[in-house]
């Protein structure tokens, strides 16, 4: 009997810890919101240092993104890898850590990271769109085609699918697709200034 009122006394106290440290935590997140809508970033992120922990998924990933919105990309990009070594199949992780690595211009590491998002989901709509843009903008347009495809598959009356890949398919001599596309795009918003440009390089 004494040996079962002590383990019931150390469960008791276990239980009281762990909703200790759970308002801890929600205190914490609740400041560091306060004062991210201050722009208050080094406040914030002082909110959660204080309750970090190594292995919580939750509290890098929050610190990445606050020091993301701090300008402090090489600190963001540390809180991001972490989080997506904690959970390697978050997608959330690794659009997070995107971020401060496209801020740091470090376009290769971006297509590496955007390429084993797609290997998880293949139809990532953000990263088809972003990958497709950085082909694009390299004139590489075959290679961008592979991507702005895909994104207008799945959104075909959606304006920036229409017009991106519209403007790619008018790069790669494709007219006739690209007249077609611009057409579209003025269906959602008449009288846009690109999507009439678009046209009139298609005559």
């Amino acid at each position: 009997m004494k040996l079962n009122s002590i383990i019931i006394t150390i469960l008791i106290f276990s239980n009281f810890a762990v909703a200790q440290d759970q308002q801890k935590l929600e205190a914490a997140f609740s400041q560091s919101y306060s004062f991210e809508s201050e722009k208050s970033y080094a406040d914030a992120i002082e909110a959660i240092s204080r309750v970090y922990t190594e292995n919580s998924y939750e509290t890098n990933i929050r610190l990445g993104w606050l020091y993301y919105q701090y300008k402090k990309y090489p600190e963001s990009t540390n809180y991001y890898k972490k989080a997506t070594l904690l959970k390697p199949s978050s997608v959330e992780a690794k659009l997070g850590l995107a971020s401060p690595i496209a801020a740091q211009s470090s376009w290769d590491i971006l297509i590496d990271l955007y390429n084993d998002i797609l290997k998880i989901d293949a139809n990532q709509i953000t990263v088809n769109y972003r990958l497709g843009l950085i082909y694009y903008n390299r004139q590489n347009f075959t290679q961008a085609k592979k991507y702005f495809d895909i994104y207008l598959s799945l959104y075909p009356f959606d304006y920036d699918a229409l017009s991106i890949s519209a403007w790619n398919f008018l790069k790669l001599g494709k007219k006739d697709v690209a007249k077609d596309l611009f057409n579209k795009a003025l269906l959602l918003y008449p009288k846009n200034m690109d999507s009439l440009e678009g046209l009139k390089q298609c005559k």
